[in-house]
């Protein structure tokens, strides 16, 4: 039987990945709480929680344990190579994004060797090999815009977002949430709801 990790392994674990996710601000902002953006533990939660109850009713067959894991590590590697706004869809699909969060995962790898579930729950959901993980990553995509649609624009008048930008840096952030069809779905509705509602946007010719 394998030693268990000491004490000072569980608190170099806590301190140099847990605590962090808390200090790592995503560019999304939770509904009515403007301007105080979402930090990565409170997304990682919320993904996890919509995650597993929503898997068992679209796919009884989808492992909901294995959908709770891939939400509640896919972000960890954030932690060495920090988030990257959706709306900025030139950053958010460059190589160098890439290449960033390869030489972190990289270095949980070989930080947190005695706890290698992290690491390697980490490469499998990277791998897109299995429905489950499609699913969380599609997922990911779909909340923000369901944030954006439940907070009534407040966010999108904050940035001062107009309606046609928003629409031109999501293009590649919709092609994404298809990797899960059912959740692209989804995804649609609730853009077709946001899109209707022009009041949902920044209007330069509308200030009050």
């Amino acid at each position: 039987m394998k030693r268990p990790p000491d004490i000072q392994h569980i608190l170099q674990l806590i301190s140099s990945l847990i605590v962090p996710m808390y200090y790592i601000h995503r560019d999304i902002v939770p509904p009515k709480r403007s301007p105080l953006r979402e930090n990565d533990a409170e997304h990682s939660w919320a993904l996890a929680l919509l995650a597993c109850a929503l898997a068992p009713q679209i796919n009884p067959k989808l492992d909901i344990g294995k959908v709770a894991q891939f939400a509640i590590v896919y972000d960890v590697v954030e932690v060495y190579s920090g988030d990257v706004s959706a709306m900025d869809s030139q950053a958010a699909n460059s190589s160098e994004r890439k290449i960033r969060e390869a030489a972190a995962l990289e270095r949980i790898q070989s930080d947190f060797s005695y706890m290698p579930w992290i690491a390697e729950t980490i490469k499998e959901y990277e791998s897109f090999s299995s429905e489950e993980a499609c699913f969380v990553y599609a997922l990911d995509k779909f909340m923000p815009v369901a944030y954006d649609y439940l907070d009534g624009g407040e966010y999108a008048h904050h940035c001062r977002t107009t309606r046609e930008a928003y629409q031109y840096h999501m293009i590649p952030h919709r092609e994404k949430v298809q990797r899960h069809p059912v959740v692209g779905r989804y995804y649609d509705e609730v853009r077709a709801l946001l899109d209707a509602r022009l009041d949902h946007f920044y209007d330069p010719e509308n200030v009050v």
